[in-house]
């Protein structure tokens, strides 16, 4: 996928190229020096088969904001950075992401 990737990341609070999972719109797309490939279903940015590519759900999406609402508030700074990079989103409350009518908002 050719786009703006500064854009898409502050429009969907999202990480991108600095994310275990790369692409919010992907739910298996992950660097080819990731310590996840030994799942079959997860596919590195070098592939070109893009049969291989899974399409993120707003099922995936809604979870993995969850669990970063969950631990907000229990994590120390560093610590969350970290869990934001692996799931692939930035958890805020006034994104366009996590407004209602979807259940991760606090």
């Amino acid at each position: 996928m050719l786009g703006d990737e500064i854009a898409l990341k502050k429009l969907l609070n999202c990480k991108g190229a600095t994310a275990q999972f790369l692409c919010p719109q992907c739910a298996n797309l992950v660097p080819v020096t990731s310590r996840l490939l030994s799942p079959s279903w997860l596919v590195p940015l070098t592939c070109t088969d893009t049969s291989k590519l899974v399409a993120q759900t707003i099922e995936g999406v809604i979870a993995a904001l969850t669990r970063l609402r969950a631990q907000r508030a229990t994590m120390a700074s560093t610590p969350f950075d970290e869990l934001e990079r692996y799931v692939g989103w930035v958890f805020d409350t006034f994104s366009i992401i996590t407004d209602a009518p979807y259940p991760c908002k606090s």
